[in-house]
């Protein structure tokens, strides 16, 4: 991978990145932020805007047509706001082809349909009126609502409707089905050598050679310092001065193209710092993956355990809200109390698990030395389950336990959620 840069702006024109691959022809990485294109727009507007009015070139009169890409159309509609924008129709069309594929998962015949109605020669983008476009516009949702969904209606259909019916509408310059084909880079430099004629495959290689060998000597340019680029810093070892370039061999110099070409293969994979294009920052690599110091393992191999603690059900019983008094008027009222608050535990969840019957304190009970509400309460813990009582219930419970009152009840709690809202939790 090599970087040209321009001598005057210290920054390589449009092109982000060269790849070369043996074997393969160089391929190129563009600029296309936002930012980029806003920069590059503007200067044409500023230059356009001192141009002669009431001309094809005038800063008010302008139709420009572009591709899909969200970057460019942002920049272009904040640039010339007063300009009319088009959509190509290929990038439109393979667009929805390539999202009906891969996102939604429409059939190749159901595909090709909704492209042909979108479109084909009677499709959506051919029609005249409005009144044939809003028709065409309610057949192809009520056709494809079910099998598409909004993709059609919330995109693809308004996208035609302002780039493309709207646009030939307002300026009579765009062609019916407009491409941008022309325009692209490549294309445009190959049609241009070829005179806008179809040319025969022998001759069309020899000219796509010529424009190859026209990249190497620019290229070779840079490494003696001629032309309009400069070797970036990171590879400005290779510079050489034009007299020494003019005493070496062809095949010397050749060899200075390839190794400088091939540079980037040979670099180390994991340097220990990287730095900038112009050499004006340079900062440490930092490791993909975080390492603690005197780490012996890789984070992602290591392997962790844990103990699996054992899940503790809280069962919390208060009838400090019942205003219990001295004497035997309310004993009565408070053991009910106490009773349906206890029994009303088992209807929260009716999917859970047993983890202790009561119904065992009935047999404990004939035991005097097993029943005391101790050993009760260890016996609980060891099942997972701890009931805690306050004071006033601690001592109305242990009565009740006492007189068998609890032969009849069962709690079933497989967790605390079930318990919300309740005197419980």
């Amino acid at each position: 991978m090599q970087t040209v840069i321009n001598m005057n702006s210290a920054k390589h024109p449009f092109l982000k990145e060269i790849i070369q691959t043996t074997g393969k022809p160089q391929s190129v990485i563009c600029y296309t932020d936002f930012h980029t294109y806003q920069r590059f727009f503007t200067h044409i507007a500023s230059v356009l805007d001192t141009t002669i009015t009431d001309t094809l070139l005038s800063y008010s009169n302008l139709v420009i047509g572009l591709d899909e890409e969200k970057a460019l159309v942002k920049a272009i509609k904040d640039s010339f706001p007063t300009s009319e924008l088009t959509l190509c129709t290929r990038h439109l069309s393979e667009n929805v082809i390539r999202h009906l594929r891969t996102k939604v998962g429409v059939n190749d015949k159901n595909a090709k349909q909704i492209l042909s109605d979108l479109f084909g020669g009677s499709g959506l983008i051919e029609a005249d009126t409005t009144v044939d476009f809003t028709t065409k516009v309610t057949k192809i949702e009520r056709k494809y609502e079910d099998l598409v969904g909004p993709y059609l209606t919330q995109k693809v259909i308004p996208t035609i409707r302002d780039y493309v019916y709207n646009a030939r509408k307002t300026e009579s310059r765009i062609q019916l089905q407009w491409k941008n084909n022309n325009c692209e880079s490549i294309n445009h430099i190959l049609k241009l050598n070829q005179d806008w004629k179809p040319e025969k495959l022998p001759e069309l290689i020899n000219k796509i050679h010529k424009e190859i060998k026209l990249q190497e000597n620019l290229v070779n340019g840079a490494l003696h310092g001629h032309g309009d680029f400069e070797l970036s810093f990171s590879v400005s070892h290779f510079q050489c001065t034009k007299s020494l370039w003019q005493i070496k061999s062809e095949k010397e110099k050749a060899f200075a193209l390839q190794k400088f070409l091939t540079y980037g293969r040979k670099l180390n994979a994991n340097p220990e710092s990287t730095t900038s294009i112009d050499g004006g920052l340079t900062i440490p690599k930092t490791s993909a993956c975080a390492r603690k110091p005197c780490q012996r393992k890789r984070t992602k191999s290591a392997k962790t355990t844990s103990s699996k603690r054992a899940k503790i059900h809280v069962i919390t019983v208060d009838i400090s809200s019942c205003n219990i008094q001295d004497g035997e008027r309310r004993k009565k009222d408070n053991e009910e109390m106490l009773i349906h608050k206890l029994s009303n535990l088992t209807q929260y969840n009716p999917l859970t698990e047993v983890l202790y019957n009561l119904n065992r304190q009935k047999a404990l009970a004939k035991n005097k030395d097993s029943c005391n509400i101790e050993h009760i309460v260890s016996e609980w813990k060891a099942n997972n389950l701890v009931i805690e009582f306050s004071t006033s219930a601690y001592e109305l419970f242990k009565t009740l336990l006492q007189q068998n009152l609890f032969s009849s009840i069962t709690f079933s709690l497989k967790t605390t959620e079930g318990l919300d809202g309740q005197n419980g939790k």
